[in-house]
């Protein structure tokens, strides 16, 4: 079945064979050791990206040694984690509740287009998946899959950015993001947001708790399993994306992706004077540009995260239904 609703079109693609697939670690991209320096800090990108010698490589285990992070708050998080992973199903619907977004309320008639591989010989991609390295359970399954219409979307946007930047690419940092998934960044961003703010996770009280999950889903969406409020990842119609350009390096945005801070808002920037604050906004200028002339909306606190179809689209462009759902 295809999508005809306005701002969207279906039609069946056909992987380019030629071309070389570009891979990105964190090495590549200058972000710390390991993809976006993960096991150090969730999306803590340095403003200046520039390939950075790490050494000699030291030998990792499973307790965290050689990773440049502590065994003792390794311990700490993973047992903090497994208890907020343990609240009751009922909590978890409350907060869901307590947190709904205005485009949650959107109807969703989901036209049936399968998950699409996005092809590697014309993206770049953050490979290993950072989420992955974190251990989330993808159970097998890819993070660069999209909605057939949204890839055809993603093509078209990365078709007019060449036309301006001529060897710039579109780096894929994340897409498709099962429910499973979604629910383990939720509790590590928590985790995230507990350690930056001195707080001991094995004594949080229910106004921390509280006050935290509310700084999260600023900018994470509630791991909702109802059909009716789906996690925007979770319906292969989201993306979040960057950009590379003709060296290869990732153009700076003055912000890590999934950072959760103003510096997040897509016109952060906008105002200021500062001649490397100018150039951030201009670079996240070039990235929305090319993403909403396909038809893409971008995520009001998040310059990466664009979604074409799903109920933030609908939202963002006024529409009065989302076609594409939760997909498994």
């Amino acid at each position: 079945m295809g999508c005809t609703p306005q701002l969207n079109t279906c039609s069946v693609l056909s992987e380019q064979a030629s071309g070389v697939q570009r891979v990105f670690n964190g090495t590549d991209l200058g972000l710390g050791k390991g993809v976006y320096g993960v096991l150090h800090r969730l999306g803590r990108i340095q403003p200046k990206i520039k390939p950075i010698p790490w050494g000699k490589p030291r030998k990792r285990d499973p307790r965290g040694e050689g990773l440049g992070v502590k065994r003792g708050f390794i311990r700490t998080t993973i047992r903090a984690i497994a208890r907020l992973a343990a609240i009751p199903s009922m909590t978890i619907r409350r907060l869901s509740h307590s947190t709904m977004k205005p485009y949650q309320h959107i109807p969703i008639l989901d036209c049936g287009e399968p998950l699409v591989a996005i092809p590697g010989s014309q993206f770049a991609l953050v490979l290993p998946h950072p989420y992955e390295l974190l251990g989330a359970p993808y159970a097998g399954r890819s993070p660069f899959y999209l909605r057939q219409g949204v890839l055809t979307g993603l093509i078209q946007a990365q078709t007019y950015l060449q036309q301006q930047y001529t060897q710039w690419q579109i780096l894929i940092f994340d897409a498709y993001r099962p429910i499973a998934v979604q629910q383990f960044m939720v509790n590590y961003a928590f985790m995230e947001q507990v350690r930056s703010q001195g707080l001991d996770p094995g004594n949080l009280s229910p106004f921390e708790r509280q006050e935290i999950l509310g700084q999260v889903y600023q900018f994470w969406a509630v791991p909702s399993l109802d059909p009716a409020t789906p996690p925007p990842h979770a319906t292969g119609a989201a993306v979040d994306v960057t950009l590379v350009d003709e060296a290869g390096i990732a153009v700076e945005m003055g912000s890590p992706i999934d950072e959760i801070s103003p510096r997040s808002h897509p016109d952060y920037f906008a105002q200021s004077s500062d001649r490397d604050h100018q150039e951030y906004h201009k670079h996240r200028q070039i990235l929305a540009q090319a993403m909403q002339q396909a038809g893409f909306a971008q995520h009001p606190n998040e310059w990466w995260h664009f979604c074409k179809g799903d109920q933030m689209w609908a939202w963002l462009t006024h529409q009065g239904t989302a076609f594409y759902g939760r997909v498994e």
